[in-house]
């Protein structure tokens, strides 16, 4: 374990005021909460710390050495992540596929990231999107055993991509204020339910995926992006009309197969007919 220190909070927000420490103290303690850390080398033979600009997956400023990049990915790691000890430099980070567990606090992590990739874990507990560093940009969460509802509402601007499938999200999803900046949104194979609508989706929306999910009502795609690519709505409960006027010409899989009490009569160009799934439903498509 990590030798204790006089900590001082900040009172309004209750976190650790990390100002008068170094980068080194910042990752030594961070990592202190890992375990099988032998693939980050970042121990000398004697046991002591080597500078953290020779541990394995860090990137740093190659003057200051403050710490820029965090990649560790299958490096076998265990335990939990301590997310408040990051190093206020620190844009990017991806710890990936490993077998990491307990919560994840991500209003601890620093102003500056832009990307938090942290799928194929075990993390569980509930995450809130109120509190997410406002230059971020990209969040991967998925193929965790993250629980509770998703409210979407507050997230940050200058997002453009959120992953949050295979997880046991539930209550709804309110997509009508998405970022918009987003290209692509997933968050497939939950537990999610209720009413969506994909025609408030926005215009930079390339990829979406509602998938497997247990989604109802009418489902309408009229208005959607112009410039999307994929659309997965697979193996929902939709149980109303499908409402959809074209399908714009950019995409390249639009999946609603596998609603049972989905159905529409619509014309689709035959040039679509591999992009348009729509097996186990009540459609009916008139190929034009």
């Amino acid at each position: 374990m990590f030798p204790f220190f006089l900590l001082t909070t900040d009172g309004a927000l209750g976190k650790v005021d990390k100002s008068s420490f170094s980068q080194q103290s910042l990752m030594e303690i961070f990592i202190d909460t890992l375990d099988n850390t032998n693939r980050l080398s970042c121990r000398k033979r004697s046991g002591a710390f080597r500078k953290i600009h020779k541990w394995n997956g860090i990137a740093s400023d190659k003057d200051t050495h403050d710490v820029l990049r965090i990649k560790w990915h299958e490096y076998g790691l265990t335990g939990s992540l301590n997310l408040e000890w990051l190093p206020p430099t620190l844009t990017s980070m991806k710890i990936t596929w490993n077998k990491l567990c307990g919560t994840i606090d991500l209003s601890t992590l620093p102003s500056s990231m832009t990307n938090v990739l942290l799928y194929q874990n075990g993390f569980v507990g509930t995450v809130d999107f109120s509190c997410l560093p406002q230059a971020i940009e990209q969040l991967h969460l998925s193929n965790n055993l993250l629980t509770g509802e998703i409210d979407l509402r507050p997230l940050p601007r200058m997002m453009i991509s959120l992953f949050l499938y295979s997880n046991r999200f539930t209550g709804g999803v309110y997509m009508e204020n998405l970022p918009s900046r987003m290209r692509s949104f997933s968050v497939a194979e939950n537990m999610l339910s209720g009413p969506v609508v994909p025609s408030c989706l926005p215009k930079t929306m390339t990829f979406v995926n509602l998938s497997r999910n247990r989604f109802s009502g009418d489902v309408s795609f009229e208005n959607i992006p112009q410039d999307i690519e994929e659309v997965h709505f697979k193996g929902n409960a939709f149980d109303g009309s499908l409402s959809l006027d074209s399908l714009p010409n950019t995409l390249k899989n639009f999946d609603v197969s596998d609603n049972p009490r989905l159905e529409a009569t619509i014309a689709v160009e035959k040039h679509a007919r591999g992009v348009l799934k729509y097996q186990n439903t009540r459609i009916r498509v008139k190929w034009v």
